[in-house]
């Protein structure tokens, strides 16, 4: 089985006379950390300055407690250890551990889920906020026609090295700068469905996820026949961001 990771950028944010959109209200009103984040996403968006900058430019935006990310897929032949030694004991580790990381948005057939269509993702949530967090979160993927999936696979399964515990909702308690990581899966009817968002909704929060198919970047020479993936449309790697139409437009294929 096909299997990937997340970082996913969560948060929830309604602009006035823009209903799809999250990242500003005009292109007359961009901020420095608009700027800052659109310019260090584009040169590296798997950089810390991209990371960085994308949590700035919310945090001006609205006050940020809780804050997810999807860790983008790392391939383990361009770590450090195997640009050393390809042969190697530890690339070969770095393999493994690489290979068996979930990652992104992955829409595919899973069958320790049950027979059709599944997305999956792996989401570390951290508490950017100065107070504690106590709630119960759920998720729902939107396709482009504003169908609204929820998450409902539930149970143990083994991914890769790893065992994840899927839920459709979980129980979070969080002191300010801790992180818990949580893993959820939805069914969907067809696996070329594309996604727009990911919601995470608690009852004192709401967190949106804007999402792009992957086509750029390390791991999207994935089978585009079998599998889907997604990531978070914020790093603008398979997406640019259109200040005229304040959405995010996806790249070409390359």
């Amino acid at each position: 089985m096909h299997s990937r990771i997340i970082p996913l950028i969560i948060f929830g944010l309604l602009i006035t006379g823009c209903s799809s959109t999250d990242e500003g209200s005009s292109s007359q009103s961009k901020t420095i950390e608009d700027i800052n984040w659109i310019n260090s996403c584009e040169r590296d968006y798997r950089s810390s300055d991209c990371e960085n900058a994308i949590l700035e430019m919310l945090q001006i935006q609205q006050g940020v407690g809780l804050y997810a990310v999807m860790q983008p897929y790392e391939d383990p032949e361009k770590s450090e250890v195997c640009l050393e030694d390809s042969k190697s004991d530890a690339c070969e580790g770095n393999r493994l551990i690489l290979n068996s990381a979930m990652t992104d948005l992955t829409c595919e057939e899973v069958e320790a889920f049950g027979f059709g269509y599944f997305c999956y993702a792996k989401i570390i949530l951290w508490n950017k906020g100065t107070v504690p967090l106590d709630d119960f979160f759920e998720a729902s993927l939107y396709d482009e026609e504003g169908r609204k999936f929820a998450a409902d696979v539930e149970g143990e399964f083994r991914f890769g090295l790893m065992t994840a515990e899927f839920s459709n909702d979980f129980k979070i308690d969080l002191n300010p700068g801790k992180f818990e990581f949580v893993h959820f899966g939805f069914s969907i009817p067809d696996k070329d469905l594309i996604f727009t968002s990911l919601n995470i909704v608690g009852y004192d929060s709401s967190f949106r996820i804007p999402l792009c198919l992957k086509t750029q970047g390390d791991g999207s020479d994935y089978d585009k026949n079998k599998i889907k993936i997604f990531e978070n449309a914020r790093l603008l790697n398979s997406c640019t961001y259109n200040w005229d139409k304040f959405d995010y437009e996806s790249r070409p294929a390359v």
